[in-house]
């Protein structure tokens, strides 16, 4: 029989910053290979767990995604794809995320209005702490 899990509050979020808190990360596709939407999905719960992380010291648990768009299923290199996981919201418990992954050209490092958007939602992610 094992332990019972004990759920205990997370620490005080540490003071928000001036601006958005957000994540992002530049990925670069070389030549004849691809990105498929599952990697852009496992890239942003990455920055999803690094800002809850930057947040509550913890990375969280993700609850889900409230809604998710994936127009373009692969990306093929060469190029780069911006990955951001920002905060829109949050409380003691849990805190809301938007998601974007942008296709842009190699060694961009923010996008034009015209680079393909490749995925965008918003999700959450529970702050609990089990020992």
């Amino acid at each position: 029989m094992s332990e019972p899990t004990t759920i205990r509050r997370p620490a005080p979020p540490r003071p928000a910053a001036a601006g958005p808190a957000r994540e992002w990360l530049a990925v670069d596709i070389g030549d004849g290979e691809t990105l498929s939407a599952a990697d852009l999905l496992r890239l942003l719960d990455r920055m999803r767990q690094e800002l809850s992380r930057n947040l509550v010291g913890s990375p969280g648990a993700f609850v889900g995604y409230d809604s998710l768009t994936v127009p373009q299923s692969t990306v093929a290199g060469p190029g780069r794809v911006l990955v951001e996981a920002r905060l829109m919201g949050w409380s003691e418990h849990l805190h809301d995320v938007e998601y974007r992954a942008v296709s842009v050209p190699s060694g961009a490092e923010r996008p034009a209005a015209t680079d393909p958007l490749l995925v965008r939602g918003t999700g959450r992610t529970l702050h609990l702490e089990c020992s």
